[in-house]
């Protein structure tokens, strides 16, 4: 009977690996790598012709800049979505990834993501969260519908955080709550080649990285790994041209 209990669980993994998860309806994910369904073929995406059919996803080519910095031909980036969002778009797409290429369902969307936010605000950081923000009044630097000169307590904070589009819009301090209870690394690479890791530190196991547009906009990073698109990275397997980058940062 043992026996035969581990033989049903070794053909149960066998036929979780060899099953086809759709990015959408003619890219998917099976056997650790990415096929695009082209004139009812599947072609496997490779380093020669990855770009080509992810370019049909969205996936565009990093900056010339950045590439230069980098070394690397296999970085791109993903506008994944606009508005107060745009950050949420980002982070629920990198991490929606991670669960395909883990043959797991996605579970992260824009709502989930601003509930985890709103659930990190406490005692001890809500009022210098709200005083950042009449800072950032004060300095004509604040973005968003909301006044956070009207907040009273911190569950009218969580309200605010909620609310999804332009009435609060995603950003540095919401992507520290967010590191915090994800329990990953989020390092900024922006237009202007400067770079920012969240919480100054890589804290935890594994980090995404994210590029910050005109100072208002996120867009999602990946790296093509020779098999698929990598959005979220274990650290103690980061891609070189990463890691090389991050060495004077940390």
């Amino acid at each position: 009977m043992v026996i035969i209990f581990i033989l049903k669980i070794i053909l149960k993994q066998l036929f979780s690996i060899m099953e086809e998860y759709y990015i959408n309806e003619d890219l998917f994910f099976k056997d650790r790598e990415l096929y695009k369904i082209e004139d009812t073929q599947n072609i496997k995406i490779n380093k020669k012709n990855w770009f080509k059919y992810l370019k049909e996803y969205g996936w565009e080519k990093i900056s010339k800049d950045w590439k230069h910095k980098l070394e690397n031909n296999y970085v791109s980036v993903l506008e994944c979505g606009s508005d107060g969002d745009c950050l949420f778009h980002v982070l629920a797409e990198a991490l929606n990834f991670d669960l395909i290429y883990k043959h797991k369902m996605p579970e992260y969307d824009i709502s989930s993501l601003r509930i985890l936010c709103s659930e990190e605000i406490n005692d001890d950081n809500y009022s210098i969260i709200l005083e950042s923000y009449k800072a950032e009044v004060e300095c004509d630097e604040f973005f968003g519908d909301w006044d956070p000169n009207l907040i009273k307590n911190k569950e009218e904070l969580k309200v605010e955080i909620l609310k999804m589009g332009n009435n609060f819009w995603g950003d540095h301090i919401l992507m520290q709550l967010l590191s915090c209870k994800l329990e990953i690394n989020f390092v900024i690479l922006s237009d202007n080649m400067n770079i920012n890791i969240i919480n100054n530190e890589l804290k935890y196991s594994k980090t995404i990285f994210i590029y910050f547009l005109d100072n208002l906009h996120f867009q999602l990073i990946g790296y093509f790994n020779g098999r698929f698109i990598e959005t979220v990275f274990c650290n103690d397997n980061i891609p070189i041209c990463f890691g090389r980058l991050l060495k004077n940062y940390i």
